[in-house]
């Protein structure tokens, strides 16, 4: 089964200093690296995912990634919440709405696919139970090199260790 690199695009390609809707190509060199040597697929958990016209898969590859996207984690921004929780939740007729951490909507899609090894890159760290395999970026330098041969050596260390 082919790896999964979960892809936030703010603070990860979309650094400082990038014009708007632009990546660091500096950035993009380091995750082209990444999914050339790994053979990893990318899964966008970004809130780009959203994107309608150009989609985030055009954009991706007007930007210069080569990777194929094979998915976009579910948006659980606005999950519903039966039972009340406040005197505000009454308010508002018994039913509220929760945003979900990014995290959370990476385990919903790992839960809904085939296991396999993954990585997650992102500037949050938000990532609950899956922060193991999180390798956390900044805005102001993005994915590095470095923090590229890290995400591999994960990659690499879930497939040795996982069936």
């Amino acid at each position: 089964m082919k790896p999964v690199v979960f892809l936030d695009i703010d603070g990860v390609l979309c650094i400082k200093g990038c014009a708007p809707g632009t990546f660091d190509r500096s950035c993009v060199h380091a995750l082209n690296w990444l999914t050339d040597t790994t053979r990893a697929s990318i899964v966008v958990s970004s809130t780009w995912r959203r994107m309608k016209n150009p989609t985030i898969d055009d954009k991706l590859r007007e930007q210069g990634v080569c990777a194929k996207v094979i998915g976009v984690t579910p948006d659980l921004s606005r999950a519903k919440v039966i039972r009340p929780m406040s005197q505000y939740a009454e308010a508002a007729g018994g039913v509220i709405f929760t945003g979900a951490t990014r995290g959370q909507e990476i385990k919903a899609w790992l839960d809904a696919h085939a296991q396999r090894p993954f990585v997650i890159l992102d500037d949050d760290t938000d990532m609950g139970e899956l922060g193991d395999w999180l390798v956390p970026s900044t805005f102001e330098k993005g994915l590095t090199p470095a923090l590229a041969r890290l995400a591999a050596a994960k990659i690499v260390t879930r497939r040795l260790f996982e069936p």
